[in-house]
């Protein structure tokens, strides 16, 4: 069987700054050679007139101790490159491209599917100049340690008359981290530029998700929502853009619960596949992880535009 090898120069140094777990610092990842690759000197990343953004979640089931949705962006023409090389390490590997699961592989203890896995990551830190991660993770205990106007307001109730407007969604965590990662791949479109998602979701969340994409594009308060462009739900099994997607938010969720059982926000770093799968991190924002602190830190953020909120409604 034929192997693929890939080279990467990669330092050592992966920042990890969490937000707030354990009293630590506000945390993201960032690894520096790829950085100054992505990220030129005078602070403005580079951009792509179209953007389409392939995005995966785990931890939405009944018990999850965190829920993470993460995946990757890039160009069209990159993600044409990326899946003719993600085909060929599969087949290499023997793994017809419909049977790859990532959710079930990290879980094997087989040399045979340690080294595709690897080979995969590594195939995605060749491509670090140009397909980026994202990713976004709640506690979900946390989430619920709020109270319900809280949980509404964080979730997409609106204000109208001094008071809260909408459901919102109190009962559904994965609703911060979703918005997260909207709004971050959208700072990265130029004017004039759209991002159109694809999800590799079941049909419980697809239906959700398009009713929050909506949602989003309708409300004049959200970030850059004119770069918001479409939604679509492809079949993971014939999208290997997906399958990457699956790979990094199922390797996060793993990360999550490690960091949560030792209580070691910000000083174990990542290693091992999930260290490459990160090396086309542009900004240390486009990866957060929060809890209860940084929860409140977020209400605190967005309080001036509450009280905008509040002057327009009693203005009408």
């Amino acid at each position: 069987m034929r192997r693929v090898r890939v080279s990467v120069a990669l330092s050592t140094r992966v920042v990890a700054v969490y937000h707030g777990y354990g009293g630590k610092a506000d945390v993201c990842f960032a690894i520096d050679e790829f950085a100054e690759m992505v990220h030129p000197r005078d602070g403005h990343p580079k951009i792509f007139a179209m953007i389409d953004a392939y995005l995966d979640e785990s931890g939405i089931h009944d018990g999850a101790a965190v829920c993470v949705v993460a995946g990757y962006f890039a160009g069209r023409g990159q993600w044409r490159k990326f899946e003719k090389a993600w085909r060929r390490v599969l087949d290499d590997f023997g793994m017809p491209l419909e049977e790859f699961h990532a959710k079930d592989l990290v879980k094997k203890d087989d040399p045979k599917y340690k080294e595709l896995l690897d080979s995969l990551a590594l195939l995605i830190a060749r491509f670090a100049e140009k397909v980026h991660p994202i990713s976004a993770a709640i506690i979900v205990e946390e989430f619920y340690s709020f109270s319900l106007d809280d949980r509404k307001f964080m979730t997409g109730a609106t204000l109208r008359n001094n008071k809260l407007v909408g459901s919102g969604s109190p009962d559904k965590p994965y609703y911060i981290p979703f918005q997260h990662c909207l709004k971050r791949v959208t700072e990265y479109a130029p004017v004039g530029g759209k991002v159109h998602f694809f999800f590799g979701l079941g049909h419980t969340f697809s239906g959700y998700a398009l009713s929050l994409f909506e949602q989003a594009k309708a409300d004049k308060y959200t970030p850059r929502r004119e770069c918001l462009g479409d939604i679509d739900f492809p079949e993971a099994k014939q999208t290997p853009q997906l399958q990457a997607a699956d790979f990094l938010v199922h390797l996060s969720y793993l990360y999550a619960l490690k960091m949560i059982k030792y209580n070691s926000w910000g000083t174990i770093q990542p290693t091992g596949p999930l260290r490459y799968a990160l090396a086309g991190t542009m900004r240390e924002e486009d990866h957060v992880y929060q809890n209860r602190r940084a929860l409140e830190q977020t209400i605190t953020k967005g309080m001036p535009e509450f009280y905008k909120r509040i002057q327009e409604s009693e203005s009408t």
